[in-house]
C-alpha cells in the first residue's frame, strides 16, 4: 500500500513542477489538509492529477495481461457471466468463437450464418450463446454441444442487417435492431416475433434492455436515442443530442440513466426520466463504437476508432483511464461480472483482456478524488508544488 501511494506522489510532484514551468510561475509548498488542493490548480493539471489518483490509488488501473489474436477483424466481445470465457464476434468471419480466458484456447465455434457476424452475447444462465449476423438473422446456440438451437429471421433481403442483439434479463426474449429501421422483440421459446418498434428513420445500430426489462433502449443512424414499452411497443422517450450516429447504448444497473456512444467522437449520459442530457464524455478522437457500464454503475467504458478504450468517472464526466494496446479501431469493449476484466475487440483482428491492478483494488472505489489526495500521511499528500498565482 504505501508503495502505491509514494508512486502517487511521485507523480503528483512531477506533475507541480512541470506546472510550474508550463506557467512560468515561482514553486511554493501548500501543507492544508483541510482544504481541497484541486482549487489551486488550473483545470489541465487538475485533470491530470484526478486520473493519476483515480487510476493508481482508487482501483482503475487496468493492465493488458492476454491477447487472443484471430484472423479476422472483432466486431464484438461478451463474457460469460461466471467471467471464465469471452465469446467473439467477426464481420469477416461467418462463425461466433468461444475463448477460455485463463488458457487463452478457443474453446469452441458456432457455425451457420452465411455472413459475417455484428452481433455476440450470452444469456443470464451462460449456457446459451446469441449471435446477430449481417444475414439479418439472430441465432441461439448451445454452448455445451455448440449446435443450433434457434434462428430468429428478419426481412432477410439483400441490404438487410442485424446490428445488434441482447437477451432480456429474464433470458427468454430476444431484442434485436436492423438496418431497416426498427428493433424486433422474439420469443426464444417459440422463435416467433412478439412486438416491433418502430419510429427511428434510419439504421437501428444497438439496443438495450432495461434492468427490470419493461424498457428498451435503441440507438440509431438517424442521431436520435428512443426508449420503448417492451409490452406495447409504444415510444416513451426521445433523446436528442448528438450530432452523428449513434452507435452503441447502454443502462446504467439502477436503470436511470443511459450511456450513450456516436460518431460525433462523444460519448453522454442522459437522465432518462427528465430526456436531459447530463454529462459529455469528450477526449475520443475518433467515432465511438461501444459503451458500457461497470457493474456498480460508477464508471463507463468507451471503445473508439482511435485505436483507444477509456474509462470515465459516472458522477464528474473526467476521464480516468485511457487503454492503450490495439493497432486500429476499438470495436467493442465489455466489463466481466466483478468488474475487475475488460474485454477490448479490435479491427486490428485480436481481443485484449485488461485485468484490474491488485494493488489499486485495496482501496474503496466509493472515494472521489478530493478524498483521495487525503489517503496517505497527510504531509505525503497534500506537500503539491504549485505555481503560486494559480486559482
Amino acid at each position: 500500500m504505501n508503495s502505491v501511494i509514494n508512486n502517487t506522489v511521485k507523480k503528483l510532484r512531477f506533475l507541480g513542477v512541470l506546472a510550474s514551468i508550463i506557467l512560468g510561475g515561482s514553486i511554493k509548498c501548500m501543507e492544508e489538509p483541510k482544504k481541497n488542493p484541486f482549487q489551486y490548480l488550473p483545470q489541465d493539471i487538475t485533470r491530470n492529477i484526478t486520473s493519476l489518483l483515480m487510476e493508481t490509488t482508487l482501483g482503475y488501473d487496468f493492465f493488458p495481461f492476454k491477447q487472443l489474436a484471430g484472423k479476422k477483424q472483432v466486431s464484438s466481445v461478451a463474457f460469460s457471466p461466471d467471467g471464465k470465457t469471452v465469446l467473439r464476434g467477426s464481420w469477416g468471419e461467418k462463425t461466433a468463437l468461444l475463448w477460455d480466458i485463463e488458457t487463452g484456447n478457443q474453446l469452441k465455434e458456432f457455425k451457420g450464418h452465411i455472413k459475417g457476424i455484428s452481433s455476440v452475447a450470452f444469456n443470464p444462465t451462460g449456457k446459451t450463446a446469441l449471435t446477430g449476423s449481417y444475414d439479418d438473422t439472430a441465432s441461439l446456440w448451445n454452448i455445451e454441444t455448440e449446435n443450433l438451437s434457434k434462428e430468429f429471421k428478419g426481412r432477410q433481403g439483400l441490404l438487410d442487417w442485424t446490428y445488434s442483439a441482447v437477451f432480456s434479463p429474464t433470458g427468454k426474449t430476444v431484442l434485436t435492431g436492423s438496418s431497416y429501421n426498427i428493433a424486433r422483440l422474439w420469443d426464444i421459446e417459440t422463435g416467433k416475433k412478439l412486438n416491433e418498434f418502430r419510429g427511428h428513420t434510419d439504421h437501428v445500430k444497438s439496443v438495450a434492455f432495461s434492468p427490470n426489462g419493461t424498457t428498451a433502449l435503441t440507438g440509431s443512424s438517424d442521431r436520435t436515442v428512443r426508449l420503448w414499452d417492451i409490452e406495447t411497443g409504444k415510444q416513451l422517450k426521445e433523446l436528442r443530442g448528438h450530432t452523428s450516429y449513434v452507435n452503441s447504448v447502454a443502462f446504467s444497473p439502477d436503470g436511470k440513466t443511459a450511456l450513450t456512444g456516436s460518431s460525433d467522437k462523444t460519448a453522454r449520459l442522459w437522465d432518462i426520466e427528465t430526456e436531459n442530457q447530463l454529462k459529455e464524455l469528450k477526449g475520443h478522437t475518433g467515432a465511438i463504437n461501444s459503451v458500457a457500464f461497470s457493474p456498480d454503475g460508477k464508471t463507463a467504458l468507451t471503445g473508439s476508432s482511435d485505436k483507444t478504450a477509456r474509462l470515465w468517472d459516472i458522477e464528474t464526466g473526467n476521464q480516468l483511464k485511457k487503454l492503450r494496446g490495439h493497432t486500429d479501431d476499438v470495436n467493442s469493449a465489455a466489463f466481466s461480472s466483478d468488474g475487475n476484466t475488460i474485454a477490448t475487440g479490435s479491427s486490428d483482428q485480436t481481443i485484449i483482456l485488461w485485468k484490474r491492478s491488485a494493488s489499486s483494488g485495496l482501496l474503496t472505489q466509493k472515494a472521489r478524488p478530493e478524498s483521495a489526495m487525503k489517503l496517505g500521511t497527510e504531509k505525503q499528500l497534500h506537500k503539491i508544488f504549485i505555481p503560486t498565482g494559480q486559482k
